[in-house]
């Protein structure tokens, strides 16, 4: 059994080349499970794949996904969603929407399959709490010509009130609901980006539309360009998070000795760090895992202390500190690099002529 993705396309060309017989399989979804998620490996890196195997001799199989087939996956708490005042976004997703339509019509499309959950987020102006460090809705989303939205998801509850933000024209379905959407509406021409569409859920709009269309999503680049409230946004967040730092360096440095130093623990230091910044009531959350590593454990690529891994601060170590905080208007991702040393240090100017 070989993995999926490119890893797997490397291990069986390797073995192709040992003049080894293999069969790949790329796993599709089982309707039966409830579940599209099953499907790891987008539209592009599958054609990708379909014309390597081609090429070398290797057969590609589609198939229902053995994993999914014995994987009891745990139900997950439904979540509230939230909206995205127009105070943070700058732009309300009425005009959003009205620049996504305008992009598809140029292609002469009338619809848009929107993939990523991001950019779905982007599109509606709302947040949600299905990953731990990043505030978004795991999703999809139809849009046609007529302004007639589809949101598909599986994790939200209080349905009513994203259609209170956002008018009758939206629906509110099950992700498995995503082919009878497309059988219902039958699309002349729907617009999607084959990066990140899976092979499951593009064969659903090729399968169910008269044609289809891969090209990059429009919304990736939109949501890139910020506007000047989101860009002011950036600044207050990292103005306010700079503040939260700089309390805890200076704490740091000049409100605990030697030996309250030594006591101190990596994550100890990371939920001191995490105190300062809740301090501020538009603090929701951190971006990432913090990474407080002392000494040796700084040479640890993406290192998140943990009780087993939780170091004392010894006189001259150097103490990795990489973190960053959500914020209603804005994201942070600092790092700082902090010595541990006795002696004090003397400010020595030169003079430049």
């Amino acid at each position: 059994i070989i993995g999926g993705g490119l890893t797997g396309l490397i291990t069986a060309l390797s073995l192709s080349k040992l003049n080894i017989d293999i069969d790949l399989f790329v796993g599709n979804t089982n309707n039966n499970l409830g579940s599209i998620r099953t499907t790891a490996i987008s539209q592009s890196n599958y054609l990708s794949l379909k014309k390597v195997c081609k090429e070398t001799g290797i057969d590609l199989i589609e198939t229902d996904n053995l994993i999914d087939k014995i994987w009891k996956r745990k139900k997950k708490k439904k979540n509230l969603v939230e909206k995205h005042e127009l105070k943070y976004s700058g732009l309300d997703s009425e005009k959003k929407i009205r620049k996504i339509i305008n992009s598809f019509k140029n292609n002469a499309a009338d619809s848009i399959f929107i993939s990523q959950p991001e950019n779905v987020c982007w599109t509606l102006n709302i947040r949600g709490k299905d990953l731990e460090h990043t505030p978004i809705l795991r999703s999809h989303l139809i849009l046609d010509k007529h302004r007639n939205i589809a949101l598909f998801t599986d994790n939200m509850s209080e349905k009513s009130k994203i259609q209170s933000w956002l008018g009758k024209k939206i629906k509110i379905l099950k992700t498995k609901q995503i082919k009878q959407y497309l059988e219902q509406n039958n699309y002349k021409k729907i617009q999607y980006d084959p990066v990140y569409t899976t092979r499951h859920n593009a064969k659903l709009l090729e399968e169910n539309s008269v044609t289809s269309f891969e090209t990059n999503d429009p919304t990736t680049l939109m949501k890139a360009c910020k506007n000047k409230i989101e860009i002011e946004g950036a600044r207050k967040a990292h103005l306010i998070d700079g503040i939260a730092l700089t309390k805890f360096i200076y704490w740091l440095e000049n409100e605990i000795n030697s030996i309250s130093k030594s006591k101190c623990t990596e994550l100890g230091l990371a939920n001191k760090l995490l105190s300062y910044r809740k301090n501020n009531s538009n603090f929701k959350g951190l971006s990432f895992g913090t990474i407080s590593s002392l000494g040796s454990n700084g040479a640890i690529i993406h290192y998140q202390p943990k009780k087993e891994t939780n170091k004392n601060w010894h006189e001259n170590d150097i103490y990795l500190l990489d973190s960053g905080g959500q914020y209603k208007y804005g994201t942070t991702d600092v790092t700082r690099t902090i010595l541990n040393i006795k002696r004090k240090r003397k400010n020595k100017h030169k003079e430049i002529s």
